[in-house]
């Protein structure tokens, strides 16, 4: 488990305990949505690399007349590039 992860579950459990606390509460799902946000950033960081280095392998490929895609791994790329909708 990361620090991060940890102090989430901390965070948790401090929660649960003041259950009737409701700004802990809040304040813990802020954390909560906040570490999404930025898992959904480093995924579209992940993405774009992944779309940059695709990028270089079609060239290659256009350059020795080679098949340039891939369906499904374009299909599954579109999905996550849809399901990832925050500007980071």
């Amino acid at each position: 488990m990361s620090s991060h992860q940890s102090k989430n579950m901390d965070k948790l459990n401090q929660a649960i305990a003041g259950a009737n606390d409701t700004a802990t509460e809040k304040a813990f799902l802020d954390d909560i949505r906040q570490s999404i946000d930025t898992v959904d950033c480093e995924i579209q960081t992940l993405i774009n690399n992944r779309a940059k280095l695709a990028q270089q392998v079609a060239a290659v490929k256009k350059n020795n007349t080679l098949s340039i895609t891939r369906l499904p791994t374009i299909a599954i790329l579109f999905f996550i590039a849809l399901s990832v909708k925050r500007k980071c």
